[in-house]
């Protein structure tokens, strides 16, 4: 009789609900069942929701909490006023939150289903096969940071002084060295890098997590995406842009034309709120975790703090407390130093178990199997990124072998050869964004990082959902 799993080891350890990049490994299943219900009702007020709405209002309102908190320098802030601030900041956070969510649900749930229906009844290959042109070229955050970064690169690659800088300096200390640079141009070029990095330092590249720091804490990673960007020349941003707008234009108006007459009007209705439910997703994604980029100012400011008074050995320590425990602290109702020596074990556990579960067996042969997410076939030479801090280590024409990846990646893909992933689907973001482009894309491949090596050629096959290794050239 086969041996039972054995019981994980944080299981065993005394601890409270743990969160690793914003997934509760321990869930209250009891709370879960109890909120059912609320879930569900939920699902229905969405139905009443339009997309537009979180535009027009909710929109705003984000942005100026943005504005009026980003505006508070924690270091000069007394204690409990700083717990006051973080306190307030996480309730915009939480606020903030439902209303997205809301409108994203009451979009898909109406327009999926209506332009599904509209494609049967019609019977029409053009409606079968709209997708990836129909979110093409969306006028989201993403793209526009995507398209100052290219901005960025492309100078960098005309530059031959930028160039140097680039090439000679490591990426953290890129900055000064543009500061400190006796070409007038160098300099003019590092104030546009800091001005890019002031107005999108808060967007995050590597998980849906207040622990992890955003591009303001670590602007290495910018300096690197613009270096990989400028390993080649490349097309204006705004004519890749442009030839996508026009794309998914053509798009509906092909759509349109191939539907029934009755079918015409709800098709069309379906297809803009299809589009705007993918550019809410997108530029929701990043207003929403700009604000808890905010709020981790605050949080690393007062873990600092507790820092150099003992209690913690690193700022980000700080995060191993609930937010309750954390007024509780700064009332001096709670030991935080035997707290977070009794979670330090619990959160080693957690991390060790999390590796454990995401280590899986090393595909073997040279066809590799998963699901294709953007058709296409390309060769290339495979380079594995297992996180942005390798982003670096990419070259234009390169196949983007990863884990996975996010909004932050998708500056590489205006390079990139083909996308290879070892999770996600066809409605993932980077499924999305690999169609935008026209990239063959390969997800679902568990293991591929372990099994490609970096360099060695491949074929990206996006309409088999197969990647094959060739001999090496």
């Amino acid at each position: 009789m086969a041996a039972a799993n054995p019981v994980p080891e944080f299981l065993t350890l005394p601890m409270p609900v743990i969160w690793h990049d914003s997934v509760p490994l321990v869930p209250d299943v009891k709370r879960l069942l109890l909120q059912m219900p609320l879930r569900l009702l939920m699902v229905f007020r969405g139905l009443m929701h339009h997309p537009d709405d979180w535009y027009g209002r909710e929109l705003p309102r984000l942005q100026s909490e943005i504005e009026q908190f980003g505006r508070v320098d924690p270091a000069a802030m007394e204690g409990t006023a700083l717990v006051a601030h973080v306190r307030a900041v996480v309730a915009a956070l939480r606020r903030a939150s439902g209303p997205r969510w809301l409108a994203a649900i009451g979009a898909m749930a109406r327009a999926v289903p209506a332009m599904r229906w509209s494609a049967r009844a019609s019977r029409r290959p053009e409606l079968q096969s709209i997708g990836s042109d129909l979110l093409a070229g969306l006028p989201t955050v993403t793209n526009q940071i995507n398209a100052e970064l290219a901005d960025l690169a492309a100078e960098v690659y005309e530059t031959p002084t930028l160039q140097r800088i680039w090439r000679t300096t490591g990426p953290a200390a890129v900055l000064d060295a543009l500061a400190g640079h006796s070409a007038p141009e160098a300099r003019t070029f590092g104030d546009r890098l800091t001005a890019f990095l002031r107005r999108w330092g808060l967007r995050e590249d590597r998980g849906l997590s207040m622990r992890l720091p955003p591009w303001e804490a670590q602007p290495e990673r910018v300096v690197a995406l613009v270096g990989a960007l400028a390993g080649g020349p490349a097309a204006p941003p705004t004519a890749d842009v442009q030839a996508l707008r026009q794309r998914a234009e053509a798009a509906v108006e092909r759509a349109t034309a191939a539907a029934p007459l009755p079918l015409r009007g709800l098709l069309h209705r379906s297809m803009e709120a299809i589009r705007t439910a993918a550019r809410l997703r997108e530029d929701s994604h990043f207003y929403v975790f700009a604000l808890a980029g905010v709020a981790r100012r605050s949080l690393i400011e007062l873990g600092g703090r507790w820092q150099q008074a003992g209690w913690l050995r690193a700022s980000d320590e700080i995060f191993l407390l609930r937010l309750a425990e954390i007024v509780a602290a700064a009332r001096g109702d709670l030991d935080v130093a035997t707290t977070i020596q009794q979670r330090r074990p619990v959160w080693a556990a957690v991390r060790r178990c999390w590796r454990e579960w995401q280590t899986v067996a090393t595909p073997a042969g040279d066809h590799l199997r998963g699901v294709g997410a953007s058709a296409g076939r390309v060769e290339g030479v495979a380079r594995i990124i297992l996180d942005p801090a390798g982003f670096g280590q990419f070259r234009p024409g390169d196949v983007l072998v990863a884990p996975a990846t996010g909004p932050a990646w998708t500056p590489l893909f205006r390079t990139a050869a083909a996308v290879v992933t070892e999770t996600g689907g066809t409605m993932s973001h980077a499924a999305i964004v690999a169609r935008e482009y026209g990239l063959p894309c390969v997800m679902a491949i568990p293991g591929v990082t372990n099994a490609l090596r970096n360099g060695e050629h491949v074929l990206v096959d996006g309409n088999a959902g197969i990647v094959q290794r060739l001999a090496n050239r």
